[in-house]
């Protein structure tokens, strides 16, 4: 796989590749390849991150759970098809354990800087 010009190592997957470059991006030390490429630093005032052992954070998605299994049914190199639509279902299921909730995904929230609402409601 080429990024920009650079081979990733084989061990990495492109999900953690552009993960790892998302971070980047959003904790200020953007690449200059990038910068010359026309993408700017974003101002991000939250970070979601998926898949840790503690969330604590939880959003419904019995509305969006069919429309991500299409999804991840177009990439079939990475996923068996004829299985995606059982094992998604199945892991948003548990996600959704105790939360009041049919399908859930579950993420772990870092708030890098208060948005204006919320320094208002910490206000009053």
């Amino acid at each position: 796989m080429v990024l920009q010009g650079r081979i990733s190592q084989p061990s990495r997957s492109p999900c953690r590749v552009s993960g790892w470059y998302s971070l980047r991006l959003v904790r200020g030390s953007f690449f200059v390849d990038l910068l010359s490429a026309g993408y700017n630093p974003h101002d991000v005032s939250r970070l979601y991150i998926h898949w840790l052992e503690k969330p604590d954070t939880w959003i419904d998605t019995k509305e969006t759970i069919e429309i991500k299994i299409e999804a991840l049914k177009k990439h079939g190199n990475q996923f068996k098809v004829d299985k995606v639509g059982i094992q998604m279902r199945v892991l948003a299921k548990k996600e959704a354990t105790d939360k009041e909730m049919k399908f859930a995904e579950s993420y772990k929230v870092m708030i890098l800087q208060k948005d204006t609402k919320e320094e208002e409601a910490n206000r009053e």
